[in-house]
């Protein structure tokens, strides 16, 4: 449960994005001074608890938005490669994928084997390109 906006002002790749291209992050400037910590909990690689509190995923993941949300956590300014060749410059707004990819990243530095931790970018990377795979070109 996030955004993506993209065309208008945002085709500019020089131009910052307008406030109002926002709704679910605060501006650094509206944030709070002070950090907040929650404990984040996974079952099998799946968060099911903030702060112990046990959600379902989608309760979870709203409940991330605002707590992220607030401290202007999630905002993403990408220029992607479309398949049809073009580029695209979107603004995306996942305060809580934002948290939960990091979280998850954090447990796998201690928990997979050097070679799971070796491979697994390696296949990131494979399956994605068969995803994106541009039958197109010349490479």
């Amino acid at each position: 449960m996030g955004r993506a906006n993209e065309c208008g002002i945002l085709e500019d790749p020089y131009a910052a994005p307008p406030e109002d291209a926002f709704d679910l992050t605060n501006a650094l400037e509206e944030t709070p001074d002070t950090a907040d910590e929650i404990i984040l909990t996974f079952v099998k690689g799946i968060p099911v608890q903030i702060d112990g509190k046990t959600y379902e995923l989608d309760d979870l993941i709203l409940t991330l938005n605002a707590l992220a949300g607030k401290h202007g956590i999630g905002r993403i300014d990408h220029v992607e490669n479309r398949l049809v060749g073009i580029k695209s410059r979107e603004i995306y707004e996942a305060p809580a994928a934002e948290v939960i990819l990091k979280a998850h990243k954090a447990l796998e530095t201690i928990t997979l084997t050097k070679d799971v931790a070796h491979f697994k970018p390696i296949m990131r990377s494979n399956l994605l390109n068969n995803y994106t795979m541009d039958f197109g070109s010349h490479l």
